[in-house]
């Protein structure tokens, strides 16, 4: 085991103790822990497992690389499906993209901050069916982000063109052309909105990667051990 795979035992046990010159140790011989596989003096602090559940659903960041073994990393790694998070995250995007179009059509403005739950609903989607802790899904998530955003005020543009002028949406795409509905799209285009792009995209790649709570680790570190005995 490594050291950080211990200290995640020692952080849940009764006996932990906080030291200003090792940081965490064991309180009963205020050293680093050295055991193998289990502490035969762990005693779980119950107080703890909440703890766990607020970390997870809060969307903290876990640094599994550097908590994990190369084993246990590559045991993550072996869970992620990155074709099945692209086609749930594009499906998600699309979706929120067209919702976008509609709602601002109906509230008769641009709704740029809209742009954020769009990003968060595209980076949650990724995370749940990819399962991903590799740098890629964040760089999926972003992406579908960025271009689900673009699609849904391209799609605000052609519903306004097409109330104002009192056509159907297929007629205003086929009247008017991409390039020009394009063209009204950054003329309308304002600081605001790269703000809101810039959330989108920071949403859709950090809540694409797979949240694993301190207790979820220790699981993973003991069945690998005990696959080993």
């Amino acid at each position: 085991m490594t050291q950080e795979e211990r200290l995640l035992f020692c952080d849940r046990c009764q006996n932990r103790k906080m030291t200003a010159e090792l940081g965490l140790v064991c309180g009963l011989t205020n050293q680093k822990p050295i055991f193998e596989k289990e502490c035969p003096d762990f005693t779980l602090d119950e107080t703890t497992i909440r703890d766990d559940e607020d970390e997870e659903t809060s969307g903290k960041a876990i640094d599994l690389k550097h908590r994990l073994s190369a084993e246990a990393w590559e045991k993550l790694r072996q869970e992620q499906h990155l074709p099945k998070a692209a086609m749930a995250g594009l499906s998600i995007g699309l979706l929120a993209a067209v919702f976008w179009g509609i709602i601002t059509v109906i509230a008769g403005f641009q709704i740029g901050f809209m742009a954020i739950g769009v990003g968060a609903a595209v980076g949650i989607t990724v995370r749940f069916f990819g399962k991903g802790v590799d740098k890629t899904f964040g760089l999926l998530g972003g992406g579908i982000s960025i271009l689900s955003v673009a699609l849904g005020n391209y799609l605000s543009i052609l519903g306004f063109l097409s109330s104002e002028l009192g056509i159907s949406l297929w007629e205003a795409s086929s009247s008017f052309g991409a390039t020009f509905i394009i063209e009204l799209l950054v003329d309308s285009f304002s600081y605001v909105d790269i703000l809101f792009y810039g959330i989108a995209v920071y949403e859709g790649y950090q809540y694409a990667f797979r949240k694993v709570s301190p207790n979820q680790l220790i699981e993973l570190t003991t069945s690998l051990d005990q696959k080993k005995v």
